[in-house]
């Protein structure tokens, strides 16, 4: 089929063009006009370049025949002249299906005048385009890695590359109509880090002929950077991130400009400002915040607030050195509890030595210590163990930049139970003989010489007749007054005083309870009697009674001098236990506690009861602690541990019974604070 040529009025208005078919229609004859009628033939409709390349994907429409077709384009027509609209399609490897029809903001048409010959065939039009290489570059015309082009409004956006521009020069292609006849709209899209953001600004471009490259510039901030406080210091370890990435001080950043006084058409999310999270290594913790980034550099606002503190980004921040040192943080407990006032050397991984102190809270806290190796040695107070390391020294690593922390702990030396109490005396015909031996310097003898002679008398009369704050003075027993009127220092017993003491004395009931008493005090400087042994049924001691009988001789009364000599005789003549458990005792009488340990917590108390089936002990604390409960017998002997561990605060009650050994017994209880003790009476 004969290829037909397209009719070019480039010298003609449209309207001209009109004119002219109207002019032809109507002058020609009949025979002429039938010429070109009949039935229709078959053209392909094409639009091309000024160098004969096809542009795929023009729009043609053939006036009151056709709507908008797709080039190349085929139909049927009939022969004879048509007027044609054409929108050209640019090119471009990288458009979907290598070629577009810019739309949106967009719009480029002309009318063409066309001559169907009979017959059908090609109809080629003509359209003059521009090899055009678009990029997207930066104020140094160096290309944004990441950053993109569309034709404005049409919603896509493409990479940079070679298209083939259609051109907007009237001077062209007269009669052109639409939005484009100024030039092309186009959107960049800025990118960061790489890949685009939905951050865009418009441009307008006219296409001509001459056209090459086509440019579009987007101004961007490059620095250094790093998180500041309010006094527009660096941060060492605070960070930012933003579109997914997280920057720390010194990383180098590019930042596309977002100022409208530059770019006064920006749009997308981000036309307001560049969101970013700050992580700001302070007790303010993170926070987010918008900056916008000026066309001088700066970002602004200056500072964002984060939970009452000031922060920003600055340029020019450079990276900090590298930390070549951590933190100790060290902390030391007794008992669970923290402990003030505990030293502990520590050695660094330099052989630097220091002594630190823990505070109020057990704790203190090195800063700038050489990483590596550091060993610690806790002196550990006296009264107390280690417990954890049980030798108190450890040694652990520092690594740069973080802390280690490390704990210590030690416990309280437990209180020993009150050992064996002596309850052994011996009667006064034993100390009648030992004394009378050693006056005469031979006989029957089991104590040596210089007890007797020395020893014995000076610890009466140290321990009793000068005792520092309860002495006990009776004359020719703790102590001799050489006049009898008082003027004289008293003196200790001779071998010969202690002899008159222990003569008989007949019916003298005071030279017979003074002699008793003497016996009591040989027994128990002897070692036979301890002071602390519980000597009758209300819980008074051997060092409470034998003030007692003293006192009773001292005071001048005649009727006492009897019960005197009784009470230190029924302690001489046997076991004190013995004679106790045979006095009489109600059935169900409540005991008052005791204090065992001077300064002991008066939040704790401890109560026992007696009952059928033995006793009732209840202890109650405070707050929950360490406890334990142990019961001894009268000469100092556990008998049992009733409880040993953690006790919760408030009331703990235990029951006990002696297995049908009657006797005097006592519960003891230990605490943190101290101890406390009752006694205990087991009856048949």
């Amino acid at each position: 089929m004969e290829r037909i040529r397209s009719v070019h009025r480039r010298s003609l208005a449209p309207m001209l063009g009109v004119l002219t078919l109207a002019i032809v229609t109507a002058i020609a004859p009949p025979a002429a006009h039938a010429q070109f009628g009949g039935a229709p033939a078959s053209y392909t409709f094409r639009v091309v370049d000024q160098h004969g390349r096809p542009l795929d994907g023009s729009l043609v429409r053939i006036e009151g025949t056709t709507g908008s077709l797709t080039t190349p384009a085929t139909l049927d027509l009939e022969a004879g002249p048509q007027l044609v609209v054409i929108e050209p399609a640019v090119l471009g490897d990288m458009l979907p299906g290598g070629s577009i029809i810019p739309g949106g903001a967009n719009g480029l048409s002309r009318n063409e005048f066309i001559f169907l010959n009979p017959g059908g065939g090609d109809v080629v039009i003509e359209w003059r385009t521009a090899d055009v290489a678009i990029s997207v570059v930066d104020a140094s015309g160096i290309a944004i890695p990441g950053a993109r082009w569309g034709f404005a409004g049409d919603g896509a956006s493409h990479a940079p590359g070679t298209i083939t521009l259609p051109v907007t020069d009237e001077a062209v292609h007269m009669g052109m109509t639409g939005s484009s006849l100024a030039g092309w709209r186009f959107d960049v899209r800025a990118a960061f880090d790489g890949a685009p953001i939905d951050l865009l600004r418009g441009e307008t471009r006219e296409a001509t002929e001459q056209m090459t490259a086509l440019a579009f510039e987007w101004r961007q901030t490059a620095c250094p950077m790093g998180v500041v406080d309010a006094a527009g210091a660096p941060i060492r370890g605070a960070t930012w991130t933003m579109f997914g990435r997280t920057f720390q001080a010194g990383d180098a950043i590019t930042l596309p400009v977002t100022d409208e006084a530059l770019y006064p058409d920006l749009s997308g999310a981000l036309a307001t400002g560049l969101p970013v999270s700050i992580f700001t290594n302070t007790s303010f913790g993170s926070g987010a915040a918008q900056f916008e980034v000026s066309a001088a550099g700066p970002l602004s606002p200056a500072f964002a607030d984060f939970n009452g503190g000031a922060f920003g980004l600055r340029c020019g921040v450079l990276a900090f050195p590298p930390l070549t040192t951590g933190t100790l943080a060290v902390s030391v407990t007794a008992d669970g509890a923290a402990y003030p006032g505990a030293q502990v050397t520590v050695v660094d991984a330099g052989g630097a030595t220091g002594v630190y102190t823990t505070g109020v809270g057990g704790s203190f806290q090195v800063g700038d210590v050489p990483q590596g190796t550091v060993t610690l040695a806790l002196a550990v107070p006296a009264g107390y163990h280690a417990v954890d390391p049980v030798d108190g020294a450890l040694a652990t690593s520092i690594t740069a930049g973080e802390t280690r922390s490390v704990a210590l702990a030690i416990a309280q030396d437990a209180t020993p139970p009150p050992g064996p109490l002596a309850n052994s005396p011996e009667p006064y015909t034993y100390w009648r003989r030992e004394v009378a031996a050693a006056v005469r310097g031979s006989g029957r003898r089991d104590e040596s010489p210089a007890n007797m002679e020395v020893n014995f008398p000076q610890a009466i009369f140290a321990g009793f007749a000068q005792h520092a704050t309860e002495p006990v003075c009776v004359e020719g027993v703790t102590q001799v007054d050489p006049d009898g009127a008082g003027p004289k220092v008293a003196r200790r017993l001779e071998l010969a005083d202690m002899d008159a003491t222990l003569q008989s004395g007949g019916n003298d009931a005071k030279r017979a309870a003074k002699r008793e008493l003497l016996v009591l005090l040989l027994n128990v400087v002897s070692g036979r009697l301890s002071l602390e042994l519980v000597v009758d049924a209300s819980g008074a001691t051997l060092d409470q009674e034998l003030r007692r009988i003293a006192a009773m001789i001292n005071d001048g009364v005649p009727g006492n001098d009897p019960i005197a000599r009784s009470v230190a005789e029924r302690i001489n003549g046997g076991h004190a236990g013995r004679r106790m458990q045979a006095r009489p005792i109600g059935t169900h009488e409540p005991l008052a506690e005791t204090f065992d340990a001077a300064g002991a917590d008066e939040t704790v108390t401890l109560v026992a009861t007696r009952n059928a089936g033995g006793h009732r002990i209840a202890f109650t604390l405070a707050a929950a602690g360490s406890v334990t409960l142990d019961v001894y017998d009268v000469s100092g002997r556990r008998q049992a541990r009733l409880y040993a561990g953690d006790a919760p605060a408030g009331m703990t009650e235990l029951g006990w019974n002696a297995g049908g050994r009657r006797g005097i017994y006592f519960a003891r209880l230990t605490t943190a604070q101290g101890a406390k003790t009752v006694k205990l009476v087991a009856a048949q």
